[in-house]
């Protein structure tokens, strides 16, 4: 079962620190989406982050309103990936904004498989 994902959307209202050492794969979600934001952060005008499903720029000022991550399934299977979606793209169904990601995504991984997850 190799690249065997599980998609979610994260937003502010389900964004909350997880407990401490009892969920690893929300702390693998947290690092996830921290990890993005610094890399955001760092990039310079012409390299900028975009929206999942626009081409809003992401930077300082312009931050996500929400994520679309995706963790492996199980460990070993692949790395976590997360994304940025705008104010305006964020007020979409999640199940359109999953599909965005998993067609984004098997470009990299064609035999990619997704279970999808909703809502973190």
């Amino acid at each position: 079962m190799q690249n065997v994902m599980q998609a979610m959307i994260v937003d502010s209202n389900n964004l909350s620190l997880p407990t401490i050492s009892d969920d690893a794969q929300a702390l693998t979600i947290y690092r996830c989406i921290a990890a993005w934001l610094v890399d955001m952060a760092g990039r310079e005008k012409r390299r900028r982050f975009l929206c999942l499903d626009c081409d809003a720029e992401f930077h300082d000022r312009r931050r996500p309103a929400a994520f679309a991550v995706s963790v492996p399934l199980m460990r070993g299977g692949g790395q976590a990936w997360a994304t940025g979606i705008c104010r305006h793209c964020a007020v979409k169904e999640d199940d359109k904004l999953l599909q965005k990601m998993v067609e984004h995504m098997r470009s990299y991984y064609p035999d990619l498989t997704f279970i999808q997850g909703g809502h973190a």
